[in-house]
């Protein structure tokens, strides 16, 4: 085969791994509901990289069925190919830039549980994202929650998909604004620090009707992290200012009045769950770990174990007898 022919077959396999071929599948069927409605992307061989500009994805609504449109100013991955040997995925470069994400919820987060890979099995390294929003509309709830998260900045966040609250803990440095409030996390080797102001624990978790302080009033947390083998140890106050805050002074845990103090550990073998189920789970661990009283504590975990209880649905039992068994290649 000459030099000719193998450069015109790498360049047509090259034009259909673009999104102008995604594109126009689904234009050719339209019943397919992930729709790629503009925006230029390529998946370079063999670098195994990916770059987009102007990305624009659209999951159209269906009844019963979660939707969303996800637009994407700059998208830059990379791939580590080697892992592909051990039938993992791994991200080790991401870089997104002005991301506006919106995403409309209508299946109940413990329905989609069984959809989360094996962990270890998918992971993101060195992930960069910037000046983007991350709009969600929850109807599984009433009433229909919604949340506006602007703002976002992260450098250098590590984590593994399964496990993908673990970003607020393994990030170099991030932030965002939630309502009037602010949310940023700082990591250095092993320990960081986690910081909340101005924002209720039941604005970010639908918790407002929990008919305790913590949940309905804006508080301020300052919380120092310590990253161990298999587990994290969690030590903060949650209060509110003694004084009124400037936005440009760093808020510090003698500042803070009606203070409750927390300490507790994050095994994280047992958050091996999507997102918001997650952060519900923590942030009831944070309260039954304060020093309140026994009935707080009680109602603490019982709501902890009814919004955090993994799903046994029948579906999820048939999706994880059919799953194959997974390579026992060690964790990178």
């Amino acid at each position: 085969m000459s030099l000719f022919e193998v450069l015109s077959i790498y360049i047509i396999l090259q034009c259909l791994f673009t999104t102008i071929t995604l594109q126009i599948i689904s234009k050719l069927f339209p019943s397919l509901r992930i729709e790629w409605k503009s925006g230029f992307g390529i998946f370079i061989l063999p670098l195994f990289t990916f770059i987009s500009f102007g990305l624009e994805i659209n999951i159209k609504e269906a009844e019963k069925k979660d939707s969303g449109l996800f637009k994407i100013d700059k998208l830059f991955l990379f791939i580590n190919p080697i892992y592909f040997l051990f039938a993992r995925l791994r991200i080790d470069f991401l870089f997104i830039d002005r991301a506006d994400i919106f995403y409309l919820n209508k299946i109940p987060s413990r329905d989609k549980q069984y959809l989360l890979p094996k962990s270890g099995l998918v992971k993101i390294r060195n992930a960069y994202l910037r000046k983007s929003i991350l709009r969600i509309e929850d109807r599984t709830v009433f009433p229909n929650f919604k949340i506006d998260i602007k703002d976002i900045l992260l450098l250098g966040t590590s984590f593994d998909v399964t496990k993908s609250i673990e970003l607020l803990f393994k990030t170099r440095r991030g932030e965002c604004k939630i309502g009037n409030g602010e949310v940023s996390t700082r990591r250095r080797g092993n320990k960081g620090i986690l910081k909340l102001k101005g924002v209720t624990l039941g604005e970010i978790t639908n918790l407002d009707f929990v008919p305790i302080p913590p949940f309905n009033q804006k508080l301020y947390l300052i919380a120092e992290f310590h990253h161990k083998k298999k587990e994290t140890i969690v030590q903060g106050s949650l209060g509110r200012p003694i004084n009124k805050l400037d936005a440009t002074k760093e808020l510090k845990a003698d500042e803070l009045k009606n203070k409750l103090t927390f300490g507790f550990s994050i095994e994280w073998s047992e958050y091996e769950l999507l997102f918001d189920l997650a952060l519900k789970k923590i942030i009831m661990k944070l309260v039954s770990g304060g020093v309140i009283n026994e009935v707080v504590n009680t109602t603490v975990e019982f709501l902890a174990k009814l919004l955090t209880q993994p799903p046994t649905s029948k579906t999820t039992k048939e999706k994880k007898d059919s799953q194959p068994l997974d390579s026992e290649a060690d964790q990178s």
